[in-house]
């Protein structure tokens, strides 16, 4: 089991009398639905939501992703725009364009690529975080391009 797209992805769907048809395949986080749905129907939340509008974010807001199943390491991703870079705390690294690879088939992980070390600059403050909460997995293995 990995972070890779089978595990991202996900359809939501909102019906109503009102609602405009809408399709939106940027990247969205899960924090991003309710969001959604207090803007849709003009709620005001009584605490604060860390996602935004499906449709409003910025373009280069870049998308965390975290997994751990029992027996394994915790495994991270970064996804910006059409580009996603997956890092296995054991030193496992993964890139892929989704534009061209949407089911993340070809793994292109180039460590002098500018876009790889783009999104690592994003994700080293992730794994610092990660390592200073679970530091009984040991040190992350190779965490830069």
């Amino acid at each position: 089991i990995n972070l890779f797209a089978e595990e991202n992805r996900s359809t939501a769907a909102f019906w109503a009398r009102n609602l405009e048809p809408y399709v939106h395949t940027d990247v969205t986080l899960h924090q991003d639905v309710g969001a959604t749905v207090a803007d849709v129907y003009g709620l005001t939340p009584t605490f604060p939501i860390e996602g935004v509008p499906v449709g409003t974010a910025p373009a280069d807001r870049a998308v965390r992703h975290f997994a751990y199943f029992a027996g394994t390491t915790p495994q991270l991703g970064i996804t910006k725009g059409d580009r996603t870079l997956l890092y296995n705390w054991d030193g496992g690294k993964f890139f892929f364009h989704n534009d061209t690879d949407p089911a993340q088939l070809e793994n292109v992980y180039d460590s002098a690529d500018a876009d790889v070390i783009d999104l690592w600059d994003a994700m080293a403050p992730f794994v610092e975080g990660m390592y200073g909460e679970w530091g009984h997995f040991g040190p992350p293995t190779s965490p830069e391009p």
